[in-house]
């Protein structure tokens, strides 16, 4: 019996892979899909458990939570087939706003699948899934935890197929849902033998590869190439026919958001919903949808068409899915309506929702959308305490490698004048373009009076704009800048410095200037005076032709092998 499960689902896996699941769906009295002519097979509870996978997956929820309600329930004796069956049925309520989350959460208790069996791992990762459907973070994380690394593994069933390089970009795809941006950095970057360059195969694998990496890299870095990774997900899969192909455009709208792109994100999600009320998508996808098309909507002005988006939004309110987004999506529109009041409560709710089941990109989120409605209410202490928090969320954010949080702090404070201080020790990712502008030229020397005259502002600014770097690179003085900027890698080091052309002397004052020391600092450790350590640092780099400070500190450290 064990073959034939395995022949089966296999089956249902190669449907998938290949873009065909929905044309294997066919109406019929019985409630167990089944290619035309075949009779029922003797294994009927494995087979109805696939019958409603093929349905979740080809994203008919209601018909997938219709049918897992009217066939007979999985013997807890048989494992595999027990735990198939609650990963299936949790998965396929996920899209059905009619059924409580409660009916799948409270079917788990202390038991886990057992990870040595094939098929009980498999059960594992969907119920995994599952959990992550349900916005259960905290949940997916704890039974990923507990399963272990292997659960990601699952090549034993079907060596080679495509989806088990699936799962494995899925389990990026939960770090980065959690915010741990750095960790699911990390590990895509060390996922080189996974998409099958160059075959049709893997094709789908490709673009949801590139679909998560348009997530990654937005949250991230905000890097340019997120919209090249959209562009290459809307070629490789136009159509949205599945759960595949929805969830890679669903992805891309979501780093489309964190780089600000809202616009592009509204035309993602559309496509990847399949029609204005994104009904191809679970609760939470939808939520975030119709949040991301609302605050689209609002920020071009539109308040009807904004209005007319949260009316779709307003039936998920109160499911447990979708609390803290579409808290969110209220508290946009009631900002919009200027009800102060009505828009803080809402965010406070989306916020406590959100931290209480460890969505920390919907946290981040939520904190943006609460400093705008205290800003926009101006109550005594609002500004004060949105400040602070939101500061609060950005350090918690930028540990875990999540940089669209600074980015959008960034972007609800600057109207209001005020500004994120960047975290010690940060560097230069947590600066302005501003601000780095005023560390380069703070780092070769210039005064704060040469900056202002340099880049047209006042001095005042200067030295806030000053102390802010200082922070950032957790140094005390200017003198350590350039050692720090250098070794950050963002400046490039010049080529290999021939430091042999120096003299002792200007050797060491180099050396010196490298590890951050000043003018004073290298005179008392030399026993030279300072005009002479001046002389020494503008001759070294006229040897050197080198145009100042820094590119001195990046060259000797890359010659030291410390660059």
């Amino acid at each position: 019996m064990r073959a034939e499960r395995v022949a089966a689902l296999v089956a249902v896996l190669d449907e998938l892979c290949s873009g065909t699941l929905a044309r294997g769906l066919t109406a019929s009295a019985d409630p167990t899909p089944k290619p035309s002519g075949q009779p029922r097979p003797a294994d009927v509870g494995w087979h109805d458990t696939l019958a409603i996978l093929r349905l979740t997956w080809a994203h008919r929820w209601l018909e997938a939570s219709a049918l897992a309600r009217a066939v007979p329930e999985v013997a807890i004796e048989d494992r595999a087939g027990w735990w198939l069956r609650t990963a299936v049925v949790g998965w396929a309520i996920s899209g059905d706003p009619g059924v409580d989350s409660a009916v799948f959460l409270g079917a788990l208790g202390d038991d886990v699948p057992a990870i040595e069996d094939p098929l009980e791992r498999f059960a594992g990762y969907l119920v995994v899934e599952a959990l992550l459907a349900h916005a259960r973070l905290d949940l997916a994380h704890r039974l990923a935890e507990r399963l272990g690394p292997r659960m990601w593994e699952l090549g034993e069933l079907a060596p080679g197929h495509p989806f088990a390089s699936m799962v494995r970009i899925s389990q990026v795809r939960v770090l980065a849902f959690r915010g741990d941006i750095a960790r699911a950095r990390d590990l895509r970057a060390a996922m080189t033998d996974v998409e099958g360059a160059g075959s049709d195969r893997h094709r789908r694998v490709q673009a949801l590869g590139a679909a998560v990496d348009c997530l990654v890299l937005g949250n991230a870095t905000g890097a340019a190439d997120v919209h090249r990774l959209a562009g290459r997900v809307a070629e490789q899969v136009p159509d949205t026919a599945d759960i595949v192909a929805a969830g890679c455009h669903a992805l891309v709208s979501f780093g489309l958001i964190s780089v600000g792109d809202v616009a592009g994100a509204g035309a993602a999600i559309l496509r990847a919903g399949g029609g204005p009320d994104l009904a191809q998508l679970n609760i939470i996808d939808r939520a975030i949808g119709l949040e991301t098309l609302t605050n689209l909507a609002l920020s071009a002005g539109d308040v009807d068409a904004a209005e007319a988006w949260v009316a779709r939004a307003e039936v998920l309110i109160a499911h447990p899915i979708a609390d803290s987004t579409s808290a969110r999506t209220m508290s946009r529109i009631a900002l919009a309506r200027e009800e102060y009041d009505e828009a803080v409560a809402w965010a406070e709710r989306a916020v406590e929702r959100a931290r209480e089941v460890d969505r920390m990109i919907e946290l981040a989120e939520g904190e943006v959308v609460l400093t705008r409605a205290r800003l926009a209410r101006r109550r005594p202490g609002d500004t004060a305490a949105a400040a602070r928090e939101i500061a609060q969320m950005v350090a918690a954010a930028e540990e875990r490698g999540h940089g669209s949080a600074r980015r959008g702090a960034a972007r609800v404070l600057r109207p209001s004048g005020l500004r994120v201080r960047p975290i010690a020790g940060a560097g230069g990712a947590a600066l302005s373009a501003r601000q780095r502008e005023v560390a380069a030229l703070a780092a070769e020397g210039a005064s704060n009076r040469q900056i202002a005259r340099r880049l047209g502002i006042s001095e005042h600014t200067v030295r806030t704009h000053v102390s802010h770097v200082l922070a950032a690179y957790g140094v005390v003085t200017r003198a350590a800048l350039p050692a720090r900027i250098a070794a950050e890698g963002l400046f490039a080091a010049p080529g290999d410095l021939d430091l042999d052309v120096l003299t002792p002397r200007q050797r060491g004052v180099a050396e010196a200037v490298a590890r951050g020391c000043s003018n004073q600092e290298i005179a008392v450790e030399l026993g030279i005076s300072v005009r002479t350590v001046e002389r020494h640092v503008t001759d070294v780099m006229a040897r050197l032709a080198l145009p100042g400070r820094t590119a001195l500190a990046a060259g000797v450290l890359a010659a030291s092998g410390g660059g």
